[in-house]
């Protein structure tokens, strides 16, 4: 958890400076830390803070974990793992490493970012109902299938164009480091 400042332009983009950095780890099943967690959870104030964004991974787990604590909290799509799932999709029907692929994904992860994450799910569906009706392409259908569904079950956690103006985070990266460099190094 961490304070979250003020938005601040730097180089044409507004960034959220985060402070007074704590972490709650524990290695265990999701359930027991979520019982743990409760009392980190109190001693931070989360029950008593005017707003909360939960910024995750996207596992359903970490939704119970959200209803928990904080029901009310902003849920957003940690950045990396949207954009994993739509460079899943460019690499499948495109072919890995190619200039396609890479223009396609650009241009979603551009209008995701900062246009309406509707003309994305958009994409992902045209792309589905034209293989579809290409008669399947087995595994590639599936991927994008698969990767729209996690996109379209995440709808309202990745409206990141509002968030970014709110001035919310959208990236768990810097829990993710910390995770790594002082739970799992230890």
């Amino acid at each position: 958890t961490g304070v979250v400042g003020e938005p601040v332009l730097e180089k044409g983009e507004w960034v959220v400076h985060t402070q007074d950095l704590s972490y709650f780890s524990r290695l265990t099943d999701h359930e027991t830390f979520a019982r743990l967690a409760t009392v980190e959870m109190f001693r931070r104030g989360v029950e008593n803070a005017g707003l909360v964004c939960a910024v995750v991974d996207g596992a359903d787990w970490e939704q119970g974990f959200i209803d928990m604590h904080c029901p009310d909290a902003v849920r957003i799509l940690d950045w990396a793992h949207a954009a994993e799932h739509l460079a899943n999709v460019g690499q499948t029907v495109f072919g890995v490493g190619t200039v396609e692929a890479s223009q396609w994904l650009g241009a979603q992860l551009h209008e995701l970012k900062y246009g309406d994450p509707q003309r994305v799910l958009g994409k992902l569906r045209g792309m589905r109902d034209e293989l579809m009706a290409q008669g399947g392409r087995g595994a590639v259908l599936e991927v994008v299938r698969a990767n729209l569904e996690y996109l379209e079950k995440r709808q309202e956690q990745i409206r990141y164009r509002e968030f970014l103006a709110a001035g919310y985070p959208i990236g768990s990266g810097i829990v993710e480091s910390a995770n790594k460099l002082v739970v799992e190094d230890r």
